[in-house]
């Protein structure tokens, strides 16, 4: 069943490529493209808590705790028009060891993670809201003890142009599900004429889990 849900999402995903690239090519707007890399992070502790049954009036249950942290390498192109379209395209891997304990039984387990992100916006004087669609793909040895949903997440933010070097950023994704909902702040900042750099922390919206992440980029823009 998931590999289903990862078709349809890649599917998705690529015919939104098409119109991103074709939305762009027919622009007449000036517009400004710039290609970024760099480090990202994530370290997070989930609980889920399995029912057992009931003992007298009350029910019990065991939880499972997951935690760990995993690093990668990401990369992603981002084009603003004044007053005009945006696209953002990114791709990033990360993996890491987790701990999954059951009381105080442990085991460790590998976790990575590959995620392809597109935001869709229109830029109107300083302010760029956008819609956000991803689609991730799982790989443990213990499936269970992680979400493997590979259908499309959504999201939904906005850029603002804080001055003429600097924007900022607020997003919230995992909209369509709670147990991945997180919101994002972030900022760009041109230290040259075609040199800058991108920074963002991530923190879990969801009651089970805790943590935090980060990113930290640089860009070369492209002037058409």
């Amino acid at each position: 069943m998931h590999q289903g849900h990862g078709v349809r999402s890649m599917r998705f995903i690529s015919t939104t490529l098409v119109l991103s690239v074709l939305a762009f090519s027919l622009s007449t707007n000036a517009r400004e493209v710039t290609i970024f890399g760099g480090f990202n992070y994530l370290d997070t502790e989930t609980t889920q808590t399995s029912n057992t049954g009931e003992t007298g009036e009350t029910s019990s249950g065991l939880d499972t705790v997951t935690s760990g942290s995993r690093t990668g390498f990401g990369v992603f192109v981002q084009s603003f028009e004044d007053d005009g379209f945006y696209v953002n395209v990114g791709f990033q891997r990360t993996d890491g060891e987790y701990d999954v304990c059951v009381v105080e039984d442990c085991a460790g387990v590998n976790l990575a993670v590959d995620e392809l992100n597109v935001e869709l916006g229109w830029s109107r004087r300083q302010w760029t809201p956008f819609l956000e669609f991803s689609s991730s793909d799982i790989e443990s040895q213990i499936p269970s003890a992680f979400d493997n949903e590979t259908d499309v997440a959504l999201g939904i933010g906005s850029w603002y142009q804080f001055n003429e070097d600097t924007k900022i950023k607020f997003k919230i994704s995992g909209l369509r599900n709670n147990d991945n909902q997180a919101i994002q702040a972030g900022f760009q900042r041109t230290l040259q004429s075609y040199f800058s750099i991108d920074g963002s922390f991530t923190y879990p919206l969801t009651q089970d889990v805790t943590g935090y992440g980060f990113r930290f980029a640089f860009g070369w823009t492209i002037q058409p």
